[in-house]
């Protein structure tokens, strides 16, 4: 299809060749020769009159103009996705879709199994995916690709539609033999223990995660003796030592199940975390992920989360 003498699925080519930055990987995603992507890249040249992408050393570098196309470009095609997926109807017992959202490990950990489980179920011919929080996957949501993303209401997003699923608290969690603490923690054993931490933040932001915020706001410093690089493996590393861990209470309660740990009160009054649902604005309409979306709701009540 042309509109205004551009070949629209150029488009797609371009918003591929501005996120890859590359001739051969964009050619591998399309299923294309490399000669049939750069005589693309050449059509969309000539139609915009502009570079685009320029060898700078081994890496291609968008221009300045390929740089502001960036955000409508991905808009558009957002748009069009929603546009030419929607029905009428969803039927779960007949229809056949693939629902994905996104979520940290804390998610998947905690109740993500049973939302992919409780999906997966509801129809013959449905399936149900969950992809980890990262720079990669939070670009396909915001391309409108995923479905739901499931995050702190901290680091939700301003312009797309959100759900409140349940709110969570943070506790501290012990070596159940801890050689100095018991079934409560204080202030002073809280700040003289060291730690085991996730200290990343979520989703490739870098944003900091709400109990170290908090903890930097009150001037408090934790002497940190490891980091683990998700939530989940943070407690597995308390037995046999005398390390303390401050995690989301449900978090730990499930793998409290499973190692010799203790879960006891924060001796600190943490904030309260809003865990959410969002999904795309231009998915707002559409049928299947309504049902979807309401599946997420009916799963996180079953489990009295």
């Amino acid at each position: 299809m042309r509109y205004r003498a551009l070949d629209t699925n150029l488009l797609v080519m371009l918003d591929l060749l501005l996120e890859t930055r590359s001739i051969t990987r964009t050619a591998e995603i399309l299923g294309l020769t490399q000669p049939a992507v750069s005589a693309g890249l050449g059509r969309l040249r000539d139609h915009f009159s502009d570079e685009l992408l320029v060898q700078v050393g081994r890496v291609n570098v968008a221009t300045p103009l390929a740089e502001r196309l960036r955000a409508p470009l991905t808009d558009v095609l957002a748009r069009t996705d929603a546009l030419i997926t929607q029905r009428a109807s969803f039927d779960p017992a007949k229809d056949m879709r693939a629902f994905s959202f996104l979520g940290s490990d804390y998610v998947a950990t905690t109740f993500g199994g049973e939302i992919l489980r409780d999906v997966a179920m509801a129809g013959p011919h449905l399936s149900a995916h969950l992809e980890m929080l990262g720079m990669q996957t939070i670009d396909d949501f915001e391309r409108g690709k995923i479905d739901v993303v499931i995050l702190p209401r901290q680091l939700a997003y301003a312009d797309h539609p959100t759900a409140e699923l349940f709110e969570e608290r943070f506790v501290c969690a012990i070596w159940d033999q801890h050689p100095e603490i018991g079934d409560t923690i204080s202030e002073a054993q809280y700040l003289a223990a060291r730690h085991a931490v996730h200290p990343s933040g979520q989703g490739g932001r870098r944003l900091p995660i709400l109990d170290q915020w908090f903890l930097k706001q009150s001037a408090i410093v934790r002497d940190v003796a490891i980091q683990v690089p998700s939530f989940a493996q943070v407690l597995p590393v308390l037995p046999g030592t005398p390390y303390v861990a401050t995690i989301q209470r449900r978090l730990a309660e499930k793998l409290a199940r499973q190692l010799p740990i203790r879960i006891l009160p924060a001796p600190f009054d943490f904030p309260v975390l809003p865990i959410v649902m969002q999904w795309h604005r231009y998915l707002d309409q559409d049928e299947g992920v309504r049902w979807f979306r309401a599946k997420v709701i009916e799963t996180v009540a079953r489990l009295g989360l």
